[in-house]
């Protein structure tokens, strides 16, 4: 009962030291899970950084290089041929609404036939009160237009911040052309937004009801202007703003009546090596190192615990029997209960009694020696033939202690040398013949046998009785692994004696191995050759 106690404690030991490890690596998911997600937040708060960053570039890119064309449009006399690439061409829209072509070498009337279509097209388009609406009377009131827009982003956030740096930018390539205007009485070009096209045009000075201006080919300003934008933003593209200013300023060229459409924001492929990762690791590591060294000091605790329990049952069974053997015995003998014939057979008994206890603690002494020391480096060679016979003598008078015969070895032709340590093949062989005698005591054959076999690289010494054998699947070389039950039917012994066997001849780099193909039990001992 007191070893199951014991063991029912060991083992709630464990279970609350597997809650609480399951309780730590939970604790330690949640955290990874939430650290994990946390990194991926701030990445994706970088790449939106870094995203709205090269959208402002990209701005301040297509604003630069679109605002000094408009300027170099507002200077030049619309009846000359235009550097620019994307326009079109030029025209003018006398008061009559009535639209003509204006170029180098174009007289009234003769236009090319892709003109032609364009202004017809064009004419179409563009209602002509509309088109006069959206144009300022003068200079100013152009001036006042972008001072106007301006003003709808002062106060607010970066990117309307931004768009009116922008327009800055852009009233200060139009300075120019109200200086140009000093000389030229010129006015500065508009831009308008008409469906997916896109005019520059002002009103004609000194004829307020008239029209001049160019049409922008924006199918080629915009492709211009996404390869130019492509390092920063590789899906941008442009959009024509057909409704007038946007408030908020939110990706609006300054130059142009046309937002700029950055795409999705893109995943950055390279981010470097996270130090939250890397301490995330060695967190785990640490974490793992320390439930797994925490789980071999409590699976050692609760294996000592049972070993200690297994130890102090069998050996309570076994010292309480001669000593009551004892107890009775001395008393009898001392009150003068035994008669003077019988007297000597007890006193035989009690010198059994005396060495069995003897045996009993020699083992349990020799086997924690065994725990503590560490293995013999180099053992000593000797004559097996030698050997055994220094240790027979006292193997034949524990055999008679018990009405046994012991037979054998068979002397072998030649000197064989083996390593080995005399005293404790001495205690091999002496637990050995001890076994045979307890447990084939009741055999019908009292004999045991004792042989050698010379192996190529080994010799066997074997011990054989004609007793019941071992029992299948018994842990026969686990120390101290009877129980009080089993103690009490079994033989006499503490469950050590094979134990201490397997590591005597491990100590001496051999082995010990049960062989179960003959009638009883037949232990063999290895040892190499010298």
């Amino acid at each position: 009962m007191k070893r199951t106690h014991q063991l029912g404690y060991a083992w709630r030991i464990g279970l609350a030291f597997g809650l609480t490890s399951l309780v730590v690596l939970a604790g330690m998911i949640w955290m990874t899970l939430q650290i994990l997600r946390l990194e991926e937040m701030q990445h994706e708060a970088n790449d939106r950084a870094l995203f709205e960053e090269n959208t402002r570039l990209a701005l301040w890119r297509i604003d630069s290089s679109l605002a000094p064309m408009v300027a170099q449009e507002s200077v030049r006399q619309l009846a000359t041929q235009s550097k620019s690439p994307f326009v079109k061409f030029s025209f003018q829209r006398d008061a009559d609404g009535q639209f003509h072509l204006l170029g180098p070498g174009i007289e009234a009337g003769k236009t090319e036939r892709g003109q032609a279509d364009a202004f017809e097209r064009m004419a179409k388009m563009i209602p002509s009160d509309r088109l006069l609406s959206q144009l300022p009377k003068s200079t100013l009131a152009s001036n006042n237009m972008f001072r106007n827009a301006q003003s709808l982003t002062e106060n607010r956030n970066r990117s309307q911040q931004e768009f009116a740096q922008r327009q800055d930018n852009v009233m200060s390539n139009n300075a120019l052309v109200q200086g140009a205007s000093l000389f030229g009485n010129t006015i500065p070009l508009t831009p308008i937004g008409l469906g997916e096209q896109v005019l520059l045009a002002r009103r004609v000075p000194g004829d307020e009801a008239s029209i001049e201006g160019c049409w922008l080919d924006w199918e080629a300003l915009q492709n211009s202007m996404s390869e130019l934008v492509r390092d920063l933003l590789p899906n941008a593209r442009l959009e024509v703003c057909q409704d007038g200013p946007i408030e908020d300023g939110s990706n609006l060229l300054a130059s142009l009546p046309a937002r700029l459409v950055p795409g999705e924001i893109p995943k950055n492929p390279s981010r470097p090596n996270s130090t939250m990762r890397l301490f995330l690791i060695l967190t785990w590591l640490g974490t793992l190192g320390a439930i797994l060294a925490s789980a071999l000091f409590v699976y050692g605790s609760i294996q000592l615990a049972e070993r200690r329990a297994a130890f102090v049952t069998a050996v309570t069974h076994e010292l309480r029997t001669p000593l009551t053997t004892f107890l009775m015995y001395t008393e009898m003998l001392s009150q003068g209960m035994v008669e003077q014939q019988s007297q000597q057979k007890y006193v035989e008994t009690l010198r059994h009694e005396a060495l069995r206890l003897e045996h009993l603690v020699e083992n349990v002494l020799a086997y924690a020696k065994l725990e503590k020391k560490k293995k013999t480096k180099s053992v000593p060679k000797g004559s097996v033939t030698e050997l055994i016979g220094r240790v027979r003598p006292y193997l034949e008078q524990r055999a008679s202690m018990s009405s046994m015969e012991l037979i054998g070895p068979t002397p072998l032709d030649l000197d064989i040398q083996v390593h080995a340590i005399p005293s404790l093949l001495e205690q091999i062989l002496l637990n050995l013949v001890d076994n045979a005698c307890k447990y084939a005591g009741d055999s019908s054959l009292r004999q045991i046998h004792l042989s050698l076999e010379v192996l190529e690289q080994r010799v066997a010494i074997g011990v054989r009785d004609f007793g019941p054998g071992f029992p299948p699947k018994a842990k026969w070389f686990q120390p101290f692994h009877k129980t009080a039950q089993e103690a009490a039917r079994s033989a006499p012994g503490v469950g050590l004696g094979l134990s201490l066997c397997k590591r005597l001849a491990e100590e001496m780099n051999g082995s010990l191995e049960i062989d179960s193909s003959h009638q009883g039990s037949c232990v063999r001992l290895f040892l190499q050759r010298g």
